[in-house]
């Protein structure tokens, strides 16, 4: 009788050597997901870029024609009743996207996919946007120069209703030197003040602490405070234990108001009310810092009047980011 063969091969594997498979495969994981993570964000981040250039080119071409950066000469329109939106999308090729009321949407040029919020709550088409016009600093009592405008604290938005245009020769500072928009992060809350259910505050209260970006915050006797004193206060506001308050989607950060942003604060730092407590659904005013946000990791993009588009540091120093939000102060910078 013929014997077994001897050396006959062996079907599948042992367990040690299932382990040492998966502590390989998990290693070769855990090397390359921060690279997969970092390459979708770094992917984010140029196609809000992409959208912010062509914002700026779009103005380009506006003020070249009228002789405003932002709004007409004679202060009607989309142009000036929207603001940078209402602006810049005249001058794209998607004319069918310029009333918000009729669409129920918004151009997606005027979004940044680094945003992972956007869905608005209480339901609907959400008509925020995500690019804000620089409008300087924050206005408390400004001194008013030839043109019925602010020379000291304004950016590239009118600043009052008597003066709706911001003219291209009140750029004094220079067009490089001069913030056009940047970018800021969603708010998620109805719009009406009647909407604030016992849910709603819950939740809103909640996504104050999980991220203060989003909303704005109490600083006490900010009335009696001087600007700079306002705004290392406003930098101290501890999202764990300060008072932050619901924040309109109605006139704030739609396609449909003109959206302002101001450089008070280098970007991703609180945004600050000026004045005392507030109840109900609050919207920001010119005095207040309404600083630039965004999901980028680091910093925030932000478009210059000469059409370039920067990433801009959330440690950048306040002085120069000041600097660059201002249009005729006659300060400058060497850069970034």
């Amino acid at each position: 009788m013929k014997g077994r063969a001897r050396g006959s091969s062996r079907s599948g594997l042992t367990l040690l050597e299932l382990v040492v498979a998966a502590a390989v495969i998990a290693v070769l994981l855990a090397l390359i997901a921060p690279a997969l993570l970092q390459g979708r964000s770094a992917s984010r981040r140029v196609a809000c870029s992409n959208n912010l250039r062509q914002i700026a080119t779009a103005i380009s071409n506006h003020a070249s024609q009228t002789g405003c950066l932002i709004g007409r000469p004679d202060g009607g329109g989309y142009e000036s009743a929207w603001g940078l939106y209402g602006t810049a999308i005249q001058r794209m090729e998607w004319p069918g996207w310029v009333d918000v009321s009729e669409r129920g949407s918004i151009s997606p040029v005027f979004r940044c996919p680094g945003d992972a919020r956007r869905v608005a709550a209480g339901g609907g088409e959400d008509t925020q946007i995500n690019y804000f016009a620089n409008d300087g600093l924050p206005h408390v009592r400004p001194h008013v120069d030839a043109f019925g405008m602010s020379n000291h604290v304004l950016g590239v938005m009118s600043v009052n209703a008597a003066s709706p245009s911001r003219r291209l020769r009140s750029v004094t500072d220079g067009l490089s030197q001069t913030a056009l928009a940047s970018e800021r992060l969603s708010v998620v809350w109805p719009p009406w003040t009647h909407e604030l259910t016992p849910e709603r505050v819950a939740a809103f209260e909640a996504s104050c602490r999980s991220d203060g970006r989003r909303t704005f915050w109490h600083v006490p006797s900010a009335a009696s405070l001087s600007t700079r004193e306002f705004e290392s206060a406003c930098l101290k506001v501890d999202p764990s234990d300060g008072t932050c308050y619901p924040l309109s989607r109605h006139g704030f950060g739609v396609a449909g108001s003109p959206a302002r942003y101001n450089h008070a604060l280098p970007p991703n730092s609180p945004s600050c009310l000026s004045s005392g407590a507030a109840s109900g659904l609050v919207l920001p005013h010119r005095e207040d810092i309404v600083t630039a946000t965004s999901g980028h990791a680091g910093g925030v993009n932000a478009a210059f009047c000469d059409g370039r588009v920067v990433f801009v540091a959330d440690g950048i120093g306040r002085a120069v980011w000041q600097a660059a939000g201002t249009s005729s102060a006659g300060d400058s910078f060497d850069g970034f």
